[in-house]
């Protein structure tokens, strides 16, 4: 009986008393495994084939002499100035949103659109005859018969968009692969003199175009931002759209009018807005509306002189029109309130309630867009 029980109560101890850690383990008390939910993901450790062709790497720089090394640099910087882009975004605050898209955009009695090419930040653009831009990403667009088109599957097909010329400008091809096995529809970019593949169309515009292609219409394709010959570091974009619409979209455009659709004026009637004595007499400045929340229509009937209604609803400072309707919303910041301006040394003091003089106006192609002023409290 004394056997038995001194031979359990070892097995008692022995089950509950940690183990050892062996070298390489984790330290005591550390868990062995992860938590419940939670899939246990390891690095794996380099083979013994990775370790020995890195350290050959190493050697071979290494063993280099000074003008091996710098054709070694050299390379490798051409390698990277590949995959720079060589073009930069379109300025948001002349996009069009969808509203404003469906009002300025007309078609004549032979069914062209009221639209343009511009050239900007390196790429193209279509633009409406008051130089607002339409938004690369835009469905409604279509109705017009235009397509707006990121290629996709473009690192797919690296060489020939490093061999090929696609800056904006560049006419390109479609090319249709009903065989495609991951696509019947499938619609392929490419070049025209080679016929090397650049990337393919999406497949919801891919869809729509497919059948237009099989029934043997023609549709041109101009690429609007792109690489010169040697990088491929831009996004891809093209219009793809028929061939009378796009001579319609390249037509010259007079210099004058051009200048008029693209100008900006201001009118200032108050120089000394951002003075000092403005903000201790608790008149904040007001640059002008907040570019991320709606802007009504009736901003364009605003006028300098003019003096609207200011009042915090939540924590959003909203413009009253003189009809009642919100024409915006000011650039305030509830956190700024209170806080000490730093060029002044006094605290910003957004009232809850007041009246904004406006004393400039914001234009684009002689129409207000924007406006600004002083806020006197109520």
């Amino acid at each position: 009986m004394t056997t038995l029980l001194s031979a359990w109560i070892r097995s008692v101890f022995s089950t509950n008393r940690p183990s050892r850690p062996s070298a390489g383990s984790s330290a005591p008390g550390a868990p062995t495994s992860e938590p419940p939910g939670r899939s246990k993901t390891r690095t794996p450790a380099p083979s013994a084939s990775d370790l020995e062709r890195d350290r050959a790497a190493t050697d071979d720089l290494y063993a280099m002499r000074d003008d091996e090394f710098e054709r070694y640099v050299s390379v490798d910087r051409a390698r990277d100035a590949q995959h720079e882009p060589t073009t930069t975004s379109l300025p948001r605050s002349r996009v069009l949103s969808r509203e404003s898209e469906a009002e300025v955009v007309r078609v004549d009695s032979a069914g062209l659109p009221n639209l343009h090419l511009v050239c900007l930040n390196g790429q193209m653009a279509v633009a409406v005859p008051d130089g607002r831009l339409i938004d690369p990403k835009s469905i409604s667009i279509h109705r017009h018969d235009l397509f707006l088109i990121g290629v996709r599957g473009r690192s797919y097909h690296q060489a020939a968009n490093l061999s090929v010329d696609t800056k904006a400008g560049t006419r390109l091809e479609l090319l249709r692969e009903p065989d495609n096995e991951h696509d019947p529809n499938a619609v392929a970019v490419v070049a025209p003199q080679t016929g090397d593949r650049l990337g393919y169309v999406n497949k919801l515009n891919a869809k729509r175009l497919a059948k237009r292609l099989d029934a043997g219409e023609e549709l041109a394709v101009l690429s609007l931002r792109g690489s010169p010959e040697g990088k491929d570091g831009d996004l891809l974009m093209v219009l793809v759209t028929r061939p009378e619409i796009l001579a319609h979209l390249q037509r010259p455009i007079s210099p004058a009018a051009q200048s008029e659709s693209v100008r900006e004026e201001r009118v200032e009637t108050d120089p000394d807005v951002l003075a000092e004595d403005r903000w201790k007499a608790g008149t904040p400045p007001v640059h002008g509306l907040a570019k991320q929340a709606e802007k009504s229509r009736e901003v364009a009937n605003v006028r300098t002189g003019q003096e609207l209604r200011v009042e915090l609803v939540g924590k959003r400072w909203l413009v009253y029109g003189t009809a009642g309707g919100v024409l915006g919303q000011l650039r305030w910041r509830p956190a700024d309130n209170g806080k000490v301006d730093p060029r002044f040394g006094t605290p910003i003091a957004y009232p809850t309630r007041g009246v904004l003089h406006v004393t400039r106006l914001r234009k684009e192609g002689g129409r207000v867009v924007d406006f600004g002023g002083y806020v006197t409290p109520e």
